[in-house]
């Protein structure tokens, strides 16, 4: 809308310049709506000014909205329509504040509709809801351009001088699953940035997965730590494949304790079938 009105500027401009002889032409040539550039030539306003007493919020409200959004956006915090929700309540909390007082209610709060954040969403081509990724805060913090083409260099260099095989390079990951807390979410976002990445701060309760895969395709059995003195059996659904591990932790988190003991459980039986076989 900011963007058409711009336009619509633009051609009031020049056609009182003498660049353009009818609204017509001008409207063709700033890509505008030709009645709406002759009702504003009239001195008659957009057809969204025309309306705008109707609206929930005013345009310039909702051009602070539509900031907010996308500032949520840059910063890895997009909202969610509930979330946007409360933000355009506050806006009109404090609106009717204004105007009212204690002693007398001259104006009382308007409901917000069950889908005034579609039809909001509709007026912004720009805004658009995503499924989220939950990202951790400090991996966001430290993830930059310049820090992933290093290690990129850095791997490309050692294959070149060392001539590793695929089959050995390994990867090993560990991730954690917040417990209570969905880690893909509906939020809105302004679609420009090209983010569907949402930080979490990193104090929740971490069910810890530790994951490893090789360059030739193969991978490991992942494992599981729960944050516990001993594992409960309810914990893992009968669904689970039988060959993951699992163990537990005072804080849910992995340890070289841990990860030595997931790999002895991987390996060791293997070996005893080798030397078995052998005999």
């Amino acid at each position: 809308m900011a963007e058409t009105n711009a336009r619509i500027d633009e051609a009031i401009t020049a056609i009182r310049h003498g660049k353009f002889k009818t609204a017509y032409a001008a409207a063709k040539f700033f890509k505008v709506n030709r009645e709406t550039l002759t009702r504003c030539l009239d001195g008659r306003g957009t057809h969204a000014e025309g309306h705008e007493h109707a609206q929930l919020l005013s345009n310039a409200e909702e051009d602070t909205l539509k900031l907010w959004i996308r500032r949520l956006t840059i910063g890895a915090y997009p909202a969610s329509h509930r979330l946007i929700k409360e933000m355009v309540l506050e806006i009109l909390t404090r609106r009717v504040a204004e105007i009212n007082s204690d002693e007398i209610e001259l104006v009382r709060l308007p409901p917000i509709g069950q889908d005034w954040v579609k039809r909001f969403l509709k007026r912004y081509p720009n805004l658009g809801t995503v499924r989220s990724h939950a990202m951790d805060l400090a991996r966001w913090r430290d993830t930059s351009p310049e820090s992933i083409n290093e290690w990129f260099d850095a791997f490309e260099d050692a294959m070149r001088t060392h001539h590793f095989n695929t089959s050995d390079i390994y990867n090993m990951d560990e991730t954690g699953f917040a417990i209570g807390t969905s880690q893909s979410n509906r939020v809105v976002i302004d679609t420009t940035l090209r983010t569907r990445y949402k930080v979490e701060p990193g104090r929740q309760e971490w069910v810890t997965a530790v994951e490893c895969i090789c360059g030739d395709g193969t991978v490991l059995p992942p494992l599981v730590i729960f944050k516990a003195a001993q594992i409960s059996s309810n914990w893992i659904s009968e669904t689970t494949p039988h060959n993951w591990r699992f163990s537990a932790s005072s804080k849910g988190w992995t340890s070289n304790v841990h990860g030595l003991e997931w790999l002895k459980s991987i390996f060791e039986p293997a070996t005893r079938e080798k030397a078995q076989g052998r005999q």
